[in-house]
């Protein structure tokens, strides 16, 4: 019996379908091969095939082409050409990535997209996805804080004394909610040159942005802009202000935005500053959570990224050095009581007197402390040189992320290469977890809530989640992934998901 070979999209009298109709061919092949290697043992269909086959029931609902797929022999002909386009698109990738500078935050989420259907196909493109994913994680996260602040500032950033003043009232509720605000309370100077020249790059761009927009019906991609005005437009000139309007009101009018949101476009406070992390989240997979207070010696986080910023040494006199001239206290609240009394400052002297052994003592000191927590993370099944196969490491919580990163952040500077090594390592796990729990709520819908009760019982969390693929429309790659591999996603991600 001839067995034919699998039909490219093009070929299909009714085009494609199903959640995959987006996904190119090459895309969606590449998950039934294990490398890029010519050899026939790394193509791996029939795994996958069963997996979907015992998830969704008849492959056509999820795309013609993996019916044909699973169902027909690939000849050398045609496994030649299926890996050919394969490798065609993991060396555009690498080498998009490789030549990147600074990538948006819009090519951030389509290339690391594509990442998660290619990395494993080539070692040297799993690592540049892994710098990409880091490098992003922590742009986007910076500029979310910068983001806040300009929001909060509303106008007040045209001059550094300006931006000071300002700052110096917005810290005080700011600067406890993400490692990054603090430092940019602690470091205003820096902030505020950031914050100007923002600013001013932002207006210019979003006039132009705008004056195409409202060339255009209302649709979720433009109304996305409005998030923008919402973040900069206090800082733009009357006229950029008025077509931020004109975008707002015609978004509300189609339903894309609600009056309380245009109503809440001015002054940021720690709850409108947590629903901007809330975005984020949706929007790019970035959780940001609060850290905890440090109990005792609360300016020690201020005190030690100052340090760090300064390239000084973590000892008492540099301590010392920053207290006396106590030119950024002003904007960050918890350097205020070593700096109110002048150079005699008694608080000041007993803080930086024992910063050291506060920093460095064992037991008790942070980096002892980050060690510990570290140290009992790979003892619960984190391998941080051999990460396991899953979506992303079981146990991981968006508590734990939170408080562990904070003291990486304040601290980690300070500590041996292998330390700063695993502080990477788990920031990067870190990011993967929320991402995909990010995305596993853009396919689910109101059904997220759902997971606390589904996360015991995998058969009945395929069944939630392969019914929302399978009624979705125009799913990211990301979701496509989740959608693709749904046992493995409940397995190793929703348990994680609600704690």
């Amino acid at each position: 019996m001839k067995h034919e070979n699998p039909k490219t999209s093009r070929e299909y009298p009714h085009g494609k379908s199903g959640f995959l109709e987006h996904l190119s061919d090459s895309n969606l092949y590449s998950s039934l091969f294990s490398s890029t290697s010519s050899s026939r043992s790394n193509f791996l269909p029939y795994t996958l095939c069963d997996q979907l086959r015992d998830a969704y029931g008849t492959l056509s609902l999820i795309d013609p082409r993996m019916d044909v797929f699973c169902n027909v022999y690939l000849d050398d002909q045609a496994y030649s050409g299926v890996l050919e386009g394969i490798i065609t698109d993991v060396q555009s990738l690498y080498s998009e990535i490789q030549k990147l500078q600074t990538p948006s935050h819009e090519e951030c989420r389509r290339l690391l997209s594509l990442c998660h259907f290619l990395q494993h196909l080539l070692p040297r493109l799993a690592s540049a996805c892994d710098k990409l994913a880091l490098s992003c994680y922590r742009k986007i996260r910076k500029d979310t804080a910068a983001a806040i602040l300009l929001r909060a500032l509303a106008g007040r950033s045209e001059t550094l004394e300006r931006c000071k003043l300002g700052m110096e009232q917005v810290c005080v509720i700011l600067s406890g909610l993400s490692q990054e605000l603090r430092h940019a309370c602690v470091a205003w100077p820096y902030m505020c040159r950031d914050l100007i020249a923002t600013a001013h790059r932002k207006c210019t761009s979003l006039h132009q942005q705008l004056g195409s927009a409202l060339t255009k019906p209302a649709s979720e991609e433009v109304c996305l802009l409005v998030t923008d005005c919402t973040h900069y437009s206090q800082h733009c000139d009357d006229k950029t202000r008025a077509l931020c309007k004109r975008l707002g009101t015609a978004c509300m009018n189609s339903g894309y935005l609600s009056q309380s949101f245009l109503d809440d476009m001015l002054f940021v406070g720690e709850e409108e500053a947590k629903g901007v992390f809330n975005d984020v989240f949706d929007r790019y997979g970035v959780f940001i959570g609060t850290p905890p207070p440090t109990k005792r010696n609360s300016w020690d986080p201020s005190l030690s990224l100052l340090i760090q910023d300064e390239k000084l040494d973590p000892t008492a006199g540099s301590c010392y050095l920053i207290t006396e001239e106590c030119m950024f206290s002003s904007s960050d609240p918890f350097l205020v009581p070593l700096c109110t009394n002048g150079h005699g400052n008694a608080i000041a002297k007993d803080a930086c007197s024992g910063y050291p052994a506060r920093l460095t003592g064992i037991p008790g000191g942070y980096l002892d402390e980050l060690t510990k927590v570290l140290s009992e993370f790979e003892s619960v099944g984190l391998n941080f040189d051999a990460l396991s196969a899953g979506i992303f490491p079981v146990g991981l919580t968006d508590d734990y992320c939170t408080r562990v990163q904070s003291l990486c952040y304040y601290y980690g500077g300070f500590g041996s290469e292998d330390l700063r090594h695993k502080c990477k390592k788990l920031e990067s796990e870190c990011y993967k977890k929320s991402y995909f729990s990010s995305t596993l709520k853009s396919i689910l819908g109101s059904s997220y809530q759902q997971l606390s009760e589904t996360s015991s019982n995998s058969e009945s969390c395929v069944s939630l989640l392969t019914r929302k693929c399978k009624e979705s429309t125009g799913l990211g790659f990301s979701a496509i992934y989740l959608c693709l591999h749904p046992l493995t996603t409940c397995n190793t991600l929703i348990e994680n998901v609600l704690e």
